[in-house]
């Protein structure tokens, strides 16, 4: 990725033809301690977009400034590349959360004619991967009316 721009002294060494830089005090001392992507381009660029000045100063850094510069476009495009992904991946997200969202109320309406067919409560309902309703435990009365239950039921079969 070469920069535009002409050759200084024959060196063979490609400068930029970037804008002028007046600092201001605050600029003159850079924090190197700041890890972020931004900071750290920045940092990047104060250095390649002098390379100009520094070539002048420096022709043995000539190498140096323009691979920092070819180095920094290709971070600058990766970045602009997983933005996109990043934008592709919301919205398969979404996509995926509505689907989602959908097979469970499908879900619900299959459970729904699986507890009328077989009962809230009955076993036949873990095949399929819903949960039976507890069974509440009987109080004593509730055990004598299961039992005279049971026992009409016999006497009508043997009749």
């Amino acid at each position: 990725m070469g920069r535009s721009g002409g050759e200084i002294h024959g060196t063979g060494c490609r400068i930029g033809t970037g804008p002028e830089f007046v600092f201001s005090k605050g600029e003159l001392r850079m924090s190197t301690s700041k890890k972020s992507l931004a900071d750290r381009e920045l940092r990047w660029s104060k250095v390649y977009q002098q390379d100009q000045d520094l070539v002048a100063e420096m022709p043995e850094l000539c190498g140096s400034l323009d691979e920092l510069g070819a180095t920094a476009q290709e971070v600058t495009e990766l970045t602009a590349q997983q933005r996109y992904h990043m934008a592709q991946a919301q919205v398969l997200t979404a996509r995926i959360q509505a689907l989602a969202k959908r097979a469970d109320n499908l879900r619900g309406r299959v459970g729904a004619s699986l507890r009328g067919k077989y009962g809230f409560d009955s076993p036949e309902l873990i095949r399929y991967g819903f949960k039976p309703r507890k069974q509440v435990k009987q109080d004593q009365a509730d055990r004598e009316l299961e039992g005279e239950r049971k026992a009409r039921a016999a006497e009508e079969t043997e009749e």
